[in-house]
């Protein structure tokens, strides 16, 4: 099952016009996603930015109780894992993946409006729900595990997430975590999802991300709200950030492709709507240059 960034490009494209409202005065991120956004590679705490970021969409959210919350959740796994795992990688994401979907009990939100519910992009949703979809199970999970000290990492696929688990001495590394914890191979989601060798040799999909790049997701979050609340300047300062940090982000591209296009639409003068229209296809152009994959469902249709 799949749900994420692609999903919301089509929200942003449908309801991004509903009010036209600028913020070219915004300069600077709020502080402490500026100093989230500033950590070198090691002192990224990946449950701890995605807090962070999430506060700025939902500001009554208390983060140091949530980041705890991750605390009881790394610690109840460290010994689930004691118990039931060995030393070994394969081993530990077993016991890991056991005690993630059986003892804490998380689930996919399978609901109709599923994708449409924003508490499934942000990580505090699926901590007060034990509820998710592609973007905030792998998130947590994530998050999870590096507090426990493994090398646990995103990796993006066309309209989907999932974790990968780098370790020299473990051949099946992905970690599949839609519906329940599995394992598939890079050939797998390329056909699946329709990955061209192309998109796989520029590092738009299947690569694993640093800490510092998976910021791009969690700042395309926040971008993609912005959006449909109708503030394209935020919305469009985010993803340059975004594609400033990453710029093997086929969707921070393929996002401000089509909100330039959608601010050029509203310009009061042609020199604006030119600046804009300049900005899209410039955008799209590197979307397309990446292997941006239109139609994840193109060799899968009708075999479901």
């Amino acid at each position: 099952m799949r749900g994420l960034l692609a999903v919301v490009l089509s929200v942003v494209v449908s309801t991004v016009g509903a009010r036209n409202t600028h913020s070219p005065q915004l300069a600077t991120f709020p502080r402490d996603i500026q100093k989230v956004l500033s950590l070198p590679e090691d002192q990224i705490d990946t449950g701890l930015a995605a807090l962070t970021f999430a506060k700025e969409i939902y500001p009554y959210i208390d983060v140091a109780a949530y980041s705890s919350k991750i605390d009881e959740l790394a610690e109840g796994a460290r010994q689930f894992i004691a118990r039931h795992g060995k030393h070994a990688p394969d081993s530990v994401i077993r016991a890991l993946d056991s005690y993630y979907y059986k003892v804490w009990g998380v689930q996919y939100d399978k609901a109709p409006n599923g994708r449409a519910t924003q508490e499934n992009y942000f990580i505090n949703g699926i901590l007060d729900r034990k509820l998710g979809q592609c973007v905030t199970i792998p998130m947590l999970y994530m998050a999870i595990a590096q507090r426990l000290g493994y090398p646990v990492y995103a990796v993006v696929a066309p309209e989907h997430n999932f974790v990968r688990f780098v370790d020299p001495t473990l051949r099946e590394q992905n970690i599949e975590l839609s519906g329940s914890a599995g394992y598939s191979s890079d050939a797998e989601y390329a056909y699946k999802l329709n990955i061209s060798q192309r998109a796989i040799q520029s590092g738009a999909y299947l690569r694993t991300l640093t800490r510092r790049q998976y910021l791009c997701q969690l700042l395309q979050q926040n971008a993609i709200v912005f959006a449909t609340r109708g503030d394209l300047d935020r919305a469009i300062f985010y993803f340059e950030k975004a594609y400033e940090i990453d710029s093997k982000d086929v969707y921070a591209a393929k996002n401000l492709a089509m909100l330039y296009h959608r601010k050029g639409e509203r310009a009061t003068t042609e020199a604006q709507a030119e600046r804009c229209r300049l900005n899209s296809n410039r955008y799209h152009v590197i979307a397309e240059e990446l292997g941006w994959t239109s139609d994840p469902d193109a060799n899968t249709r009708g075999s479901r």
